[in-house]
């Protein structure tokens, strides 16, 4: 096996932890996923220094207060993502309120028939494949609904259903068509600062070129910084609505339906307070040292 550098060993630890598979930690690294896989057999055969057994290290354990949680989801950050992200909070962190409220902050989104998060049920011992306690769907007739929109401090501006494959030309005449018409009555045709992410999309040529010629002020935003962009809170709470009460569509028109339904529950006042926070979650950027926040 090669020698592995002791950042290495951490990180392939932490992506285990994390339940990432070997082939994803071996491309993310540039090793083979042999390297990887030698590497969990040792990580496995390490011995801990606890003089006690499992039994005892298990009831230790359960006299404090950690109890056995599920773990959040946040996007891997590699060490030069944090920096770049302590940077842009940075430059940005002591900015005027102004600023903020003069910010456009979009993304997509996708949203499908069936609900990822767990079910959870009460239910009693013995009894996990009773039919009352099992989480039933359909393993065909699965579909998919895409959506770009994008949002500010005076409240939701618009969300569109994306039928095409998203790449540079949709997303271009998506910006013409309808990001544009549709913020220029808000703000003004110049008094506004868009903000995307770094996904190769829209950050392809011909999308820059055209933005340069409209004169479009781009905010610089840093790689992997979704807990930033306060429109990924709304795709949050939209999901919860959509899936709230079990709702299972039969098909993407009602799936459709139910999304415009979630994005006008959007209210000013919750956008208000989400732009308001971009202080704090600047903030909370530097204090993690780059590393992925609450938000």
């Amino acid at each position: 096996m090669p020698s592995l550098n002791e950042v290495q060993k951490q990180t392939i630890a932490q992506r285990l932890r994390d339940g990432v598979s070997i082939r994803t930690i071996a491309t993310e690294l540039h090793i083979s996923k042999n390297t990887v896989l030698l590497a969990k057999k040792k990580l496995m055969n390490m011995q801990t220094n606890f003089p006690a057994s499992l039994k005892t290290a298990r009831k230790r354990v359960h006299e404090t207060e950690l109890r056995n949680r599920a773990a959040a989801n946040k996007i891997f950050l590699t060490e030069q993502n944090k920096a770049n992200r302590v940077l842009f909070a940075q430059e940005f962190v002591n900015k005027p309120a102004d600023m903020w409220n003069n910010v456009i902050f979009s993304d997509e989104k996708t949203f499908k028939s069936y609900s990822n998060g767990r079910r959870r049920v009460y239910r009693p011992p013995g009894t996990r494949y009773d039919e009352r306690y099992c989480n039933k769907y359909k393993q065909s007739g699965r579909f998919s609904v895409n959506v770009w929109g994008w949002v500010s401090s005076r409240g939701r501006g618009i969300c569109a259903i994306v039928e095409e494959r998203l790449n540079a030309n949709v997303y271009r005449r998506l910006l013409e068509e309808l990001m544009l018409p549709s913020v220029i009555p808000v703000f003004g045709e110049r008094n506004f600062i868009f903000q995307q992410d770094n996904c190769p999309v829209y950050n392809a040529r011909l999308v820059s070129r055209y933005l340069e010629a409209r004169g479009v002020n781009v905010l610089p935003w840093p790689s992997r910084s979704a807990d930033l962009n306060v429109i990924e809170n709304v795709w949050g709470e939209m999901q919860k609505y959509i899936y709230q009460n079990d709702f299972r569509p039969r098909n993407p028109l009602e799936l459709q339906e139910k999304i415009v339904e979630a994005w006008e529950t959007v209210t000013p006042g919750y956008m208000r307070q989400l732009v308001a926070s971009m202080p704090r979650r600047l903030q909370n950027v530097i204090d993690a040292n780059g590393a992925m926040t609450k938000y």
